[in-house]
């Protein structure tokens, strides 16, 4: 997963992506082989500098570019383009990838330089974790509905077959609420029968109200 400011280093310069915090089109950004220099992640929440990781092979195609000589580089264009928070606002205007970690109330001030908007996220979220989240959890259901029910759903066949997948989608809701965006997502029909659908084995498993298991039914027999 890309993070931070992408930087690339040989023995001579340093360079970063200003349009992505992903390396693979930071290169092509650049128009560079970035098999020909070492590369680099600012965490600037952190203020945290770390390289990339390289197993032997990689490190051997590389034995050429020194490694102290490369991060003295980097580290001397952090100092150069990151020192102030106008300066990381100016990049961070050009990759919303980043915009999440200006949700901490910390980073109000360098939020509202990067775009105000994000400021009344912020003021949302906060108030949305005051809030008792029985309020808008959307499962309610009490006990299990039929298959016929949940059949009549046509997006049920776009719902993968992993834990996470579902877990994911359902934090999306929260998001949705939280922030009252307009997502469309095919889980949010399953919320009309107040349900989380889970897949696990061959087996759809049926939670509802304060997440109690309310039976499950063979994938098979709903296709």
């Amino acid at each position: 997963m890309c993070m931070g400011v992408a930087i690339f280093a040989d023995n001579k310069e340093a360079l970063y992506a200003k349009k992505t915090n992903s390396h693979t089109e930071g290169e092509k950004e650049l128009r560079i082989d970035g098999d020909k220099y070492r590369k680099f992640e600012y965490l600037w929440w952190e203020k945290k500098l770390q390289q990339a990781h390289y197993d032997r092979v990689a490190e051997n195609i590389l034995e050429d570019i020194n490694i102290d000589k490369s991060t003295f580089l980097v580290r001397e264009l952090i100092k150069d383009k990151f020192n102030t928070q106008a300066k990381l606002a100016k990049w961070l205007k050009n990759v919303p990838d980043e915009w999440d970690k200006l949700l901490e109330p910390k980073f109000k001030s360098l939020a509202k330089k990067t775009n105000p908007t994000l400021l009344i996220y912020q003021d949302k979220i906060a108030k949305f974790k005051k809030t008792p989240i029985e309020k808008y959890n959307p499962y309610q259901a009490t006990k299990c509905p039929s298959i016929k029910d949940i059949k009549r759903f046509p997006s049920l066949g776009q719902v993968g077959d992993q834990v996470r997948g579902q877990v994911g989608a359902a934090s999306y809701w929260g998001i949705k609420v939280a922030l009252n965006l307009n997502i469309k997502h095919w889980f949010f029909d399953f919320l009309k029968l107040g349900i989380i659908i889970v897949f696990v084995e061959g087996k759809v498993k049926i939670f509802g109200k304060k997440g109690i298991y309310l039976g499950e039914y063979d994938e098979k027999d709903l296709k």
